[in-house]
């Protein structure tokens, strides 16, 4: 495998100096969890923390993708290949999500792109649904600002369901809104089917392709977020960094900021799920996820923080979610519920994996229906997996006292003093070969824990509403395979445990794992940062299986009041 590295560009390598403040922040977090070292001289003897662990409750860990792509908008393929792989792939659900805003064709109910006099438009020289081809009959499309097909789609759903779908398996219909008010941002959006095809399609025509009269208005947005909240609908950010972009003329940053994700968080705060930590196109030759923009520094920020925001990926993940004290950390900082989910994005197996084939969104589900589905990534309850590197994980927040518990997306309130055990169980099946290639390091290698302070909510006018940044978050336990921590069963159960001797202050706790060790050239730095994918060269495919994380959502820990 021939993979170079360009530059020393990682944010961690790049910002190698913090301020004093940083530090005295990291001494602060260190000091709120100090004692987790149960062997030390001074810590009281206890109970083995991985006794009597919780039960998880009724339901099942399910795992699937809500951003999938066909014919009906950029898609190569149609629709019933896309989900026969799906399945294949071991899905459980999926959400069809085409564009909106997206002007097309007439759709057969072969689900073929149509020219005006109702003949296929097909590729007689490669695969029949070819965009690229497609877009050379351009003219041949019924530019009215949406998708021509969601009826004929939808129907293909219902038939795909009663035809195709085990016991257990489910299809979603919703589509991907492209959000005019914050350049060209996409997003997720899914409405219960009490009326089929029809809320969709009225969606679309509502607000897709700029808003009727006032095109990118920010109110009019507010009103489509109300939109899909009042008919309880589900609402998660696309790629969120994908389009970030310094305008070098004016001086300003170009893309959706953590303002924006507060603004639409504050607003419908149960039906806003949060974004894509690991966004899709994994195996895009123009950049991995088909982030390739330039670092923004915001000058308030340059010399304290580095880089602010980075349209290019990290380990296939996304700026907000990879940098330690970022975006998604300064979010669950102010105890926002704010998950991420991992997908395919996919158009074409030329740049992406099909739908599970290599990431995936794992949810705990409770209730076996779409809405279930839905409620399951409202909950939280949720992991992404990057080729299979981790299967059932079990996550939890237990104190030691009254062994109550809580589960990712979940909060622990407990009297403050007490100890707290965080509790990571996991399987990681080695993988040597995945489609011819040679992994080079099979299983998982190390977990971060990952913890931050939980203050206050920060709204408009508060001088940080804007400041993408945090800084109370950092790694306060390392396991790294083989060492005194990780204890592996003979049935590769990996059970890892840290304990709060002394919970003072309300937190959050988050984890993340890798199949490299730390400290593996370009792809792990030596503090356990995903490294940037841009600079490696070679076989985009070869360079994902090689390149794995695991990502957790956060518990939150807080104290009585």
């Amino acid at each position: 495998m021939k993979v170079t590295l360009s530059a020393p560009t990682n944010f961690i390598i790049e910002k190698a100096m913090r301020s004093v403040k940083k530090s005295v922040a990291a001494i602060l977090i260190t000091s709120i969890l100090a004692g987790c070292n149960s062997d030390s001289d001074d810590s009281p003897k206890v109970d083995d923390p991985l006794a009597n662990l919780p039960q998880s409750p009724a339901g099942r860990w399910v795992k699937g993708d809500h951003h999938v792509h066909s014919t009906l908008t950029d898609g190569y393929e149609d629709l019933i290949t896309t989900l026969d792989k799906s399945y294949h792939f071991g899905a459980d659900f999926i959400f069809s999500t085409d564009h909106s805003g997206f002007g097309g064709w007439y759709i057969g109910n072969d689900l073929y792109r149509l020219m005006l006099d109702g003949s296929r438009i097909e590729n007689p020289y490669g695969p029949p649904h070819d965009y690229e081809w497609a877009k050379t009959f351009a003219d041949q499309k019924l530019d009215d600002g949406k998708p021509q097909g969601n009826e004929v789609t939808y129907n293909a759903i219902e038939a795909y369901r009663q035809n195709k779908l085990e016991d257990g398996q489910y299809l979603l219909f919703g589509l991907e809104l492209t959000v005019k008010s914050v350049h060209e941002a996409h997003s997720t959006a899914w409405f219960p089917e009490e009326d089929g095809w029809r809320t969709v399609d009225e969606f679309n025509s509502l607000c897709a392709g700029g808003y009727p009269g006032t095109p990118g208005d920010r109110e009019y947005m507010l009103w489509c977020l109300d939109y899909i909240e009042e008919r309880d609908g589900i609402w998660l950010m696309n790629h969120p960094s994908r389009k970030h972009r310094q305008n070098e003329e004016e001086r300003r940053f170009v893309g959706l900021s953590i303002g924006d994700l507060r603004q639409f968080n504050d607003h419908i705060p149960a039906t806003f799920v949060g974004m894509e930590g690991a966004p899709g196109h994994h195996i895009d030759d123009r950049g991995r996820g088909y982030y390739r923009e330039e670092p923004v520094y915001l000058d308030e920020y340059t010399e304290e923080y580095g880089i602010a925001y980075h349209g290019r990926t990290y380990g296939g993940f996304d700026f907000m979610t990879s940098r330690i004290g970022g975006v998604w950390d300064a979010l669950l900082s102010e105890g926002r519920r704010f998950f991420i989910t991992a997908n395919s994005d996919f158009h074409t197996r030329n740049r992406d994996f099909w739908p599970l084939e290599y990431s995936a969104t794992h949810s705990f589900l409770k209730e076996e229906s779409m809405e279930g589905i839905a409620q399951s990534l409202r909950d939280g309850k949720m992991y992404v997996n990057q080729g299979r590197l981790v299967e059932d994980l079990y996550f939890v927040a237990r104190s030691r006292e009254t062994n109550q518990h809580a589960w990712m997306g979940e909060e622990l309130v407990v009297p403050a003093g007490q100890k707290v055990d965080i509790i990571m169980t996991m399987k990681s099946p080695e993988l040597h070969n995945v489609n011819e290639f040679d992994i080079e390091n099979a299983s998982l290698s190390f977990v971060d824990l990952i913890a931050g302070k939980v203050g206050e909510k920060i709204g408009p006018g508060h001088p940080d509403y804007e400041k993408p940044f945090v800084d109370t978050s950092e790694v306060v336990a390392t396991f790294e395979r083989g060492g005194d921590n990780w204890i592996q069963e003979a049935d590769g159960t990996i059970k890892l445990t840290y304990t709060i001797n002394n919970l003072e202050e309300d937190m959050y706790f988050r984890l993340r794992g890798s199949n490299n060790p730390k400290g593996t050239e370009l792809f792990v730095d030596e503090e356990g940062n995903p490294m940037l994918d841009l600079d490696k060269e070679g076989s985009m495919e070869l360079l994902a299986w090689n390149d794995r994380w695991v990502y957790s959502n956060p518990i939150f820990v807080s104290t009585e009041k």
